[in-house]
C-alpha cells in the first residue's frame, strides 16, 4: 500500500532540502480594508472626513507590504526600496481627502 505522501504527491523531506522556497506574499487584506474605510464618496455627510491618522495608516501598510516583498525576492534592485520610503513618506503628511478612481472603473463599464 502506497504511503499518504506518495498518493498525494507530497515531496519527501530529503528531496526538499535542497529547493529554494517560493516567495512569501504579503497579505493585502488588511490594507484594502483600511481603504474601505476612509472612502469618503457614499457619505451623507460632506464634512466627514478621516482623521489623518487613519489616511496614513494604508500608506503604512502598503510600505510593510513592500518591505516583506523586498525581503524575500532580494533581487539587489532599488525600485521596492524607493517605492516603500516615498510612501513612508507620504505616510508623514498625509493628504486631506483620498483620490481614486470610481467603481464603474474597476468594473470595466
Amino acid at each position: 500500500m502506497a504511503t499518504y505522501e506518495v498518493e498525494h504527491n507530497i515531496p519527501n523531506v530529503q528531496d526538499v532540502s535542497g529547493q529554494s522556497h517560493p516567495p512569501r506574499l504579503p497579505d493585502l487584506s488588511t490594507f484594502f480594508s483600511a481603504l474601505e474605510q476612509i472612502d469618503t464618496r457614499n457619505v451623507s455627510n460632506i464634512n466627514a472626513v478621516p482623521t489623518p491618522v487613519s489616511v496614513a495608516a494604508p500608506f503604512r501598510m502598503l510600505a510593510d507590504a513592500l518591505g516583506i516583498l523586498e525581503r524575500e525576492l532580494d533581487n539587489g534592485s532599488n525600485l521596492l526600496e524607493q517605492m516603500r520610503q516615498q510612501l513612508m513618506g507620504d505616510a508623514e503628511t498625509p493628504p486631506k481627502e483620498v483620490e481614486g478612481v470610481g467603481q464603474d472603473f474597476l468594473d470595466g463599464e
